[in-house]
């Protein structure tokens, strides 16, 4: 999930608390298709959490980050600089195996 998506979700979510919002309100609000709503809504549950009984989410106020909007966006942000950098390590990791690889066949 993209740090604009997040921000757009948490907004929309925080704008409605403590009552919590449907998915497709939320759609209607950020521009983002339900089922990858959905798929976001539950993959990250230290960020969200789905009200017990209904259909409605909200941030997630007793989790890691206490429903600081703030707090999850910097975390996001760090976990996806950790991702691209060993995204980047792999990448120059295949090509040094490429021109290895390529320089044996050579000699």
């Amino acid at each position: 999930m993209k740090v604009l998506e997040l921000s757009k979700i948490l907004e929309t979510l925080d704008s409605h608390a403590p009552k919590g919002v449907g998915v497709f309100s939320i759609s209607k609000e950020t521009c983002l298709d339900p089922q990858t709503l959905r798929e976001y809504l539950s993959k990250y549950k230290d960020y969200f959490v789905k009200l017990p009984n209904e259909q409605s989410y909200q941030i997630n106020r007793f989790g890691k980050f206490k429903g600081s909007v703030e707090e999850i966006i910097q975390y996001h942000e760090k976990e996806l600089e950790s991702v691209k950098s060993s995204s980047n390590w792999l990448l120059y990791f295949l090509f040094i195996s490429a021109f290895v690889s390529l320089s044996a066949s050579f000699v």
